[in-house]
């Protein structure tokens, strides 16, 4: 796969800024892409860079999204819900003793949290650090979840007794966050 840029036609990989923002335009410039796929063409997309108060709308409009940490070379992603009260980013962590999550919480300095939405698409990611909440912040994060995280009403871990899960509040404290709005047409 391939994204061919604006008029001047610079070809850059996908693995390299297409999911991670890395190719950016000015807050409310266009930078138009082409996107094929071998001798397939898709569409035409326009994308936006958005501003700080399109990033926190897209966050408040939006209850889920993906989770990524690493530990060394490997890397693990997980959907999350979370809440959002303008500063920072709440998750409620379910784990047991045996959690992949977890072990790889343990090693990840920075985390990545990716946020979107199809229509229209649009999509806004969170670098920073995360850490367990306060016992004095619980109220906190368990507001600003039940504000607007889409919480799963179906167990994810059927094969353990939810005597066995615990649950703990953690905060993702922002150091970066971009986003990107879409607009795509037909070729």
């Amino acid at each position: 796969m391939a994204i061919v840029e604006g008029a001047g036609a610079r070809r850059k990989s996908v693995s390299k800024g297409w999911g991670s923002h890395a190719m950016a335009a000015p807050v409310g410039k266009p930078s138009t892409w082409i996107i094929s796929v071998g001798r397939l063409s898709a569409e035409r997309m326009t994308a936006i860079r958005m501003n700080e108060a399109e990033i926190d709308t897209l966050l408040k409009q939006q209850g889920v999204g993906v989770l990524s940490l690493a530990a060394d070379a490997d890397s693990y992603a997980v959907p999350e819900s979370f809440g959002y009260d303008g500063d920072h980013l709440y998750f409620q962590l379910v784990y047991d003793d045996d959690s992949e999550k977890y072990q790889y919480l343990d090693k990840t300095e920075l985390v990545t949290f990716t946020v979107f939405s199809e229509d229209p698409a649009r999509s806004v990611v969170v670098r920073g650090r995360l850490e367990p909440v306060s016992a004095d912040e619980e109220l906190l994060a368990a507001e600003a979840i039940a504000e607007n995280a889409d919480i799963p009403t179906l167990n994810v871990m059927p094969e353990t007794r939810i005597s066995a899960l615990t649950a703990e509040h953690h905060r993702l404290v922002p150091e970066e966050m971009s986003g990107r709005a879409f607009d795509g047409s037909p070729t």
